[in-house]
């Protein structure tokens, strides 16, 4: 992202490379862009628990992330999941210390949240991750079907 910098627009989303969500992206830099906050993180609402991914972003009343963790066994008070969306604003570079590869989630995420500098945008929308043969196999599956209203047809 860093060296990208030039290129970025004052507002930008950041999509995974791993994760498929059929939503209005333009939603989510309306989310930024309403606001004065630095990121927006797009998270699914994981009640039904059919992702198969594990709980790992809290929101407080507020729409603030104020819990970001993948790697804890202790779930208490993580209700959504990271869908692979982001809005952020450029400045989220200056966070990125150059010369290292640097995990936003364990590096730039924590500060955001500290500042409650990083929003929620909840979604209802099911994303598909495809980080797994079995989770790939269940996007190829979605998008193969024509009984889904955001299928691609085959």
């Amino acid at each position: 992202m860093r060296l990208a910098a030039p290129l970025l627009a004052d507002c930008f989303l950041l999509i995974y490379g791993d994760s498929y969500l059929p939503i209005d992206y333009r939603e989510v830099l309306h989310s930024l862009t309403s606001t004065a906050v630095t990121g927006v993180l797009v998270v699914y609402d994981n009640s039904l628990g059919d992702t198969s991914v594990r709980n790992n972003v809290a929101v407080d009343e507020h729409g603030c992330v104020i819990r970001y963790d993948k790697d804890s066994q202790v779930q208490a008070g993580l209700h959504y999941v990271d869908a692979g969306v982001l809005a952020f604003r450029r400045s989220v570079v200056d966070l990125v210390p150059a010369g290292r590869v640097v995990s936003l989630e364990k590096e730039v995420f924590p500060y955001l949240i500290a500042r409650r500098d990083l929003r929620a945008h909840i979604t209802g929308q099911r994303f598909y991750d495809i980080g797994t043969p079995e989770r790939l196999k269940t996007i190829e599956d979605f998008l193969t079907h024509d009984h889904h209203t955001d299928a691609i047809p085959g």
